[in-house]
């Protein structure tokens, strides 16, 4: 899947196209549609994933 998020400015909302994978090996595209507080409730979580990504492959 090679769609971007977008940004809806009239509704404040944003969608990012994900790909569910089910246990039985079939996918299905969805949609995570996030409000602005969703928004850097993510950006946050990942933020630290990402941090302890780097941290773990002994980047400073």
């Amino acid at each position: 899947m090679l769609r971007d998020i977008s940004y809806d400015h009239r509704a404040a909302q944003a969608a990012l196209p994900v790909e569910v994978h089910y246990r039985n090996g079939t996918t299905v595209p969805a949609l995570v549609v996030l409000d602005p507080a969703e928004m850097e409730r993510w950006h946050m979580q990942l933020g630290r994933a990402l941090d302890a990504r780097e941290k773990a492959q002994g980047r400073p």
